[in-house]
C-alpha cells in the first residue's frame, strides 16, 4: 500500500509536533570525534548551584573505564558560566565519551555543560546521552543541559545515581597515548547485615541507637570499598571489611550494596542484602521509678542529688542526663548529679532494670534543679511560693498493691514541691504536679498536703502547707464494670480510622490495638471531658484513632477501658531505653499520658470489630498527595546560601537546617537542633519543635519562633482562572504559642522568614509576596502579602473579629468559654482537616473535625482591587513554636493537668501531619 505525501504545512506542523516532544533529536553540531579536554563550562539550575559541590566530569575511550579529568570543591556561581581548566596530563588522553557524574543527593541540577578540546581549544559537540529526567513540570531531560538555554535544565528521577554526557561520535583515531585498560576488582562477595541495638554507644557519647554492622569478603584487587544504601553512596574508601551504619532509624527497612575500586577503577556492585534496624528491647516485667525528687547542693556551681521510688523486683537503676547514660547499674535510689553533667535544659530520667539487665521504659524526666550561691544575695526573681490548690486524690491499684495518686495545682514561684502524708514528710523535691504514695496498705485512712518550695533564694524557702485532704485507699483491684465498650461509629481515613466510644462508668482512658498484634495498643489520652461538655458534643468526648491500617486487609480492633491514664514515654529523641531517635517503631503503647509507671487495669472491652479502610487521592488536573504509607528516608542537605549558617536572627541564636527525600524539602528555621527532629511513625509524619535550647542543647531556653516547614518539591500553575486547593489533616492541640500556617509563594521564589516577617519587615520570600493562612486555637488569619517595601504591605482576607458574623453561629464552643475555630488540648492526636481553596481573587477556607462532624467554611472575594500576584506557586505546612518555656510556668499556674505537649517536656510541641497535599481544579467545587 503506497503511504500518500502529506502537504508542505502538514509536514511544517509535524516536524514543529516531534520538536516540541522529542527534544533529544535536536542536534544542531556535527560530532567532534575523540578529542583531548582543555576545559570544562557548566552552569547549574537556579538555586541549586550548593548541590553541585562534589560533581565530577569524566572521560572514556569505551563508556566503562572512566577517568576524572576534573571536580567541583567549591558552591559555584549560581545561575551563571564556571569554566575548569583541565590539567597537562589530561590533555595528552583523548575520549570518546564525556560525562557529568552529580555528587550523591544532588539530583543533577545542572542547567548546561560543555567541553572544549583539541588543537583549537574549541566546544567539542556531540551526541548527548544520560539516565532519565524527572519529567514533572517542565521536562527535566538529559538533553536540557545541552541545549544552549539557561532557564532549562536535567533534573534526574532520583537524588543518586545519575549521569549525563555526550558521547564524540566518531571512530577512534591512533592519536596521543593513551592509558592502558585496567581490569575492574571483581564483585564482594559474602556480605553479611546484623542489626543491633545498642543502649549505651560508646561512639555516640552514650546515647542509645540502631546500628546495622556489615562485613564482607576481600576482593582481589580491591584498595578500598564503598558502601551503598538503598541505592545511594553513605560511604567511601572503606578499607577493612566491615563497617557499622549509625545513621539509621528503627523500624526502617534498609537495602546495602557493596563496590570495590582497584587502580583500574570501581567495580561492579554486589546483590543487595536487606535488613530491618532494631526497636530496643525493653524489660516486659519492669516498670520504669516513679516520683524523681530533686535536692539542690552547690559545689562551687549548681549540683543535683537524684532520688526516686524504689521498684518491687528490680535488680537495680540506670540514670541518664538528656540522652547519655550517666549511672548504670544503681543498687540504691538516689543518685548525685555533679556539675559537670548539668547544663540549662538538662533532663533526667531513670530505668529499673530486672535481673537480666533488661531495662524498663524510661521514668517521667525532672529537670535541673538551679541553686542560688549561699554567699550571694537571693536572685531578683526569688519568692514567697503560693500555697498549691485544687488538690485531689484517686485510689489506684497498679501491677498487684494499691497506692494513692494525688495532683495538685502550683504556681510559677514554685521550683519543686514537698508531700506530707498524715503530718510527716514523705517527698521532698518533687518536680511534677502529682505524687504516686506506694508506701500505704489496702483500706487505710490517710490524708495529704502540699507546700511549695522556691530554691532561688540563698537557702531555699519553703511556702505555707495547702490545705489537707483524705482518701481511704484501695482493698482490692477495680471490679469490672458491667456489660462491654459500645462502640457508636468508627469513620474510617485513608489508612486509620476515629473509633467513638459510649462512656464506661469509672473508666479514665481508652485504649485500641489489633487482636493480631496486642503488645502494641494506643490510647485515647487525657479524657478530662466533663459532662456538660459530654452532653453537647456526645461523640466528640470519646474518640480514639487507630493508624497504620493495611488498606487491603483493613484490620481487626478492640477497644478497652481502663483505669487510669497509659503511660507515656519519649518518642522524639532517646532518654534511656524504649525510645528511639526518628523512629518509626516502637514496640510500645502509643500516646499515654499518664506517668510512665502506671499499668493500667481493664475495666470493660469491646467486641471484636473489622475496619476497612478506602485509599484517598486527589484528581485535579495537576496533583500532589502523600499519605506518607511509602515515604523515603529523609537526608540532611546543605544549607542553601540565602540562610547563612551560625546568622544572628533578630538579635538572638538562630539555627537552621534543610533536608529532602523523593517527595518533601523540609527545613528547620530557629530551632533547637539538638531536640527538633522529625520522623515517619505509622504513615504519620511528625515533627517535635523545640524553640530554642532544650535539653541537652547550650542554647538559651528561648529565641523567638522555631519553624518546621514542609514543602513539596512540585508546585502549582493556577493562571487561567484556575482554583488552587491545599489539603491537609493535622491534631488540633494549639494554643498562642504553637500553631499552623500554610503559604503560598511564587514557584521559584526562595523562602528566607516564615515566623514574624511582617513584624521586623523582613519579607517571607525574596520579592516579599506571600500570602498566610495562620491556624491558632481561638482565631485563623489569611493575609496577602503584594510585595515588600519601606512599609510592609499587606491586604487582610480573613481576621479574628470576623468570627462575630453570621457564618460563625454553627462554631463549636468546646469549652464553653468561646468559640474556638479548632479545638482544645483535648484534642491531642484528634486529626482535623484542614482546606484552603484559592484562586487569583477568591478564597474558601474549610475546617472538618474528626469524623466529619462540623464543616466550618468561608468563602469570600478578595477586597476590590488586589488579587493573588502570582501564578505559579510554591506550598508550604508550617509547625510554629513561640516561647514555650513561658508557656510552661502559665500551665503551672491555670492547667497542669492539660498537656499541649506529649510528654510532659517543657520546651517541645509534638505534631502529626496527614494525607497533605495540593491539586488544580478548573474552578470551585460546589
Amino acid at each position: 500500500m503506497k503511504v500518500p505525501l502529506l502537504p508542505a504545512w502538514a509536514l511544517c506542523a509535524l516536524a514543529g509536533t516531534l520538536s516540541a516532544v522529542l527534544p533529544v533529536l535536536a542536534q544542531p553540531s556535527v560530532p567532534s570525534g575523540p578529542s583531548a579536554v582543555t576545559s570544562v563550562r557548566f552552569c547549574p539550575r537556579p538555586g541549586y548551584a550548593y548541590r553541585m559541590v562534589g560533581g565530577r566530569f569524566q572521560g572514556s575511550i569505551n563508556k566503562l573505564n572512566w577517568t576524572t579529568i576534573a571536580s567541583i570543591s567549591t558552591t559555584p556561581p549560581d545561575n551563571q558560566w564556571s569554566t575548569l581548566t583541565i590539567g597537562s596530563y589530561i590533555n595528552r588522553v583523548s575520549f570518546r565519551y564525556l560525562r557529568y557524574l552529580p555528587p550523591s543527593g544532588s539530583y543533577g541540577n545542572i542547567a548546561e555543560l560543555e567541553f572544549t578540546g583539541g588543537p583549537k581549544r574549541a566546544k567539542l559537540n556531540g551526541v548527548p546521552f544520560g539516565t532519565p529526567g524527572m519529567d514533572r513540570n517542565y521536562g527535566d531531560y538529559y538533553t536540557n543541559a545541552f541545549d544552549g538555554n539557561l532557564s532549562t535544565y536535567f533534573d534526574a528521577c532520583a537524588p543518586s545515581g545519575a549521569a549525563i554526557g555526550i558521547d564524540l561520535n566518531a571512530p577512534f583515531v591512533p592519536g596521543p597515548p593513551q592509558p592502558p585498560v585496567r581490569l575492574l576488582p571483581a564483585s564482594p562477595t559474602g556480605l553479611a547485615a546484623t542489626a543491633e541495638f545498642t543502649p549505651d554507644c560508646t561512639k555516640t557519647g552514650g546515647i542509645a541507637m540502631p546500628h546495622v554492622a556489615l562485613s564482607w569478603k576481600s576482593v582481589a584487587g580491591g584498595s578500598y570499598y564503598t558502601i551503598y544504601r538503598n541505592g545511594a553512596a553513605v560511604q567511601a574508601g572503606v578499607t577493612p571489611c566491615g563497617w557499622t551504619d549509625m545513621d539509621i532509624t528503627s523500624g526502617q527497612t534498609y537495602a546495602y550494596e557493596l563496590s570495590a575500586t582497584g587502580p583500574g577503577g570501581e567495580g561492579p556492585r554486589c546483590a543487595p542484602v536487606s535488613v530491618t534496624a532494631p526497636s530496643p528491647q525493653v524489660s516486659a516485667l519492669m516498670t520504669p521509678p516513679a516520683n524523681l525528687c530533686i535536692a539542690g547542693l552547690w559545689m562551687g556551681s549548681t549540683a543535683n542529688i537524684l532520688s526516686w521510688q524504689p521498684v518491687p523486683g528490680a535488680a537495680g537503676y540506670n540514670v541518664y542526663v538528656s540522652d547519655v547514660r550517666v549511672g548504670t547499674g544503681l543498687t540504691v535510689p538516689n543518685f548525685t548529679l555533679t556539675p559537670n553533667m548539668l547544663w540549662g535544659g538538662a533532663l533526667f530520667t531513670v530505668t529499673s532494670v530486672d535481673a537480666q539487665g533488661m531495662e524498663s521504659i524510661p521514668s517521667a524526666p525532672a529537670g535541673v534543679l538551679a541553686v542560688s550561691n549561699p554567699a550571694l544575695p537571693a536572685n531578683w526573681w526569688a519568692c514567697t511560693p503560693e500555697v498549691p490548690s485544687v488538690l485531689v486524690i484517686v485510689p489506684q491499684w497498679n501491677q498487684g498493691s494499691p497506692r494513692n495518686f494525688i495532683t495538685w495545682r502550683g504556681h510559677s514561684s514554685d521550683t519543686v514541691y514537698n508531700v506530707s502524708r498524715d503530718g510527716r514528710k514523705v517527698a521532698s523535691g518533687l518536680s511534677n504536679q502529682y505524687f504516686f504514695d506506694a508506701d500505704v496498705k489496702p483500706g487505710e485512712s490517710h490524708s495529704y498536703a502540699v507546700t511549695g518550695v522556691n530554691t532561688d533564694w540563698p537557702v531555699p524557702v519553703e511556702g505555707i502547707l495547702s490545705p489537707s485532704i483524705s482518701t481511704v485507699t484501695l482493698d482490692s483491684p477495680l471490679t469490672k464494670a458491667t456489660g462491654k465498650v459500645t462502640i457508636t461509629e468508627v469513620v474510617a481515613n485513608d489508612d486509620s480510622a476515629v473509633i467513638f466510644i459510649k462512656p464506661v462508668p469509672g473508666a479514665t482512658d481508652y485504649r485500641v490495638y489489633d487482636i493480631h498484634n496486642p503488645a502494641r495498643a494506643k490510647y485515647a489520652g487525657q479524657i478530662t471531658y466533663q459532662k456538660s461538655q459530654c452532653a453537647d458534643l456526645p461523640r466528640m468526648a470519646l474518640s480514639i484513632e487507630w493508624n497504620g491500617i493495611n488498606p487491603a486487609v483493613g484490620a481487626d480492633l478492640v477497644v478497652e477501658a481502663v483505669d487510669k491514664l497509659g503511660p507515656f514515654q519519649r518518642m522524639d529523641g532517646i532518654i534511656g531505653s524504649g525510645a528511639m531517635k526518628m523512629s518509626g517503631i516502637s514496640g510500645q503503647a502509643m500516646n499515654g499520658q499518664g506517668d510512665p509507671s502506671n499499668v493500667p487495669e481493664t475495666l470493660a472491652q469491646s467486641e471484636v470489630f473489622h475496619v476497612n479502610c478506602a485509599p484517598v487521592s486527589l484528581k485535579g488536573a495537576q496533583a500532589f498527595f502523600d499519605t506518607f504509607q511509602t515515604s523515603q528516608p529523609f537526608v540532611k542537605q546543605p544549607l542553601p546560601a540565602y540562610v547563612p549558617p551560625g546568622s544572628q536572627y533578630y538579635g538572638e541564636l538562630h539555627d537552621y537546617a534543610a533536608y529532602d527525600n523523593d517527595k518533601w524539602e523540609v527545613r528547620q528555621y530557629g530551632a533547637d537542633l539538638t531536640n527538633s527532629q522529625f520522623f515517619v511513625m505509622d504513615n504519620h509524619f511528625m515533627d517535635t519543635t523545640y524553640d530554642g535550647g532544650g535539653p541537652g542543647s547550650p542554647n538559651p531556653s528561648h529565641n523567638n519562633v522555631a519553624s518546621m516547614v514542609m514543602m513539596p518539591k512540585a508546585t502549582a500553575d493556577i493562571s487561567g482562572g484556575k482554583v488552587l486547593h491545599i489539603t491537609f489533616e493535622a491534631d488540633a492541640h494549639l494554643s498562642g504559642r504553637r500553631w499552623l500556617e500554610v503559604g503560598i509563594g511564587e514557584a521559584g521564589d526562595e523562602l528566607i522568614n516564615i515566623a514574624k516577617f511582617e513584624t521586623h519587615n523582613q519579607g517571607p520570600t525574596t520579592s516579599g509576596k506571600f500570602m498566610r493562612w495562620q491556624i491558632q486555637n481561638e482565631n485563623m488569619n489569611l493575609d496577602m502579602f503584594p510585595s515588600l517595601g519601606g512599609v510592609y504591605s499587606r491586604v487582610d482576607l480573613l481576621q479574628f473579629s470576623d468570627w462575630n458574623d453570621a457564618q460563625t453561629t454553627s462554631r463549636i464552643y468546646w469549652d464553653h468559654t468561646g468559640p474556638l475555630a479548632n479545638g482544645t488540648p483535648q484534642d491531642l492526636d484528634k486529626r482535623h482537616k484542614f482546606d484552603l481553596y484559592v484562586s487569583k481573587t477568591h478564597y474558601r477556607l474549610q475546617e472538618t473535625m474528626p469524623g466529619g462532624l462540623y464543616n466550618t467554611v468561608r468563602e469570600r472575594d478578595f477586597p476590590a482591587g488586589t488579587s493573588l500576584p502570582f501564578d505559579k506557586c510554591q506550598v508550604y505546612f508550617v509547625h510554629q513554636v513561640y516561647h514555650t518555656w513561658n508557656e510552661y510556668h502559665e500551665m503551672k499556674d491555670y492547667n497542669p493537668g492539660e498537656q499541649y505537649w506529649y510528654n510532659q517536656r517543657a520546651f517541645a510541641d509534638e505534631r502529626h501531619w496527614d494525607n497533605m497535599g495540593f491539586e488544580v481544579l478548573s474552578a470551585f467545587p460546589n
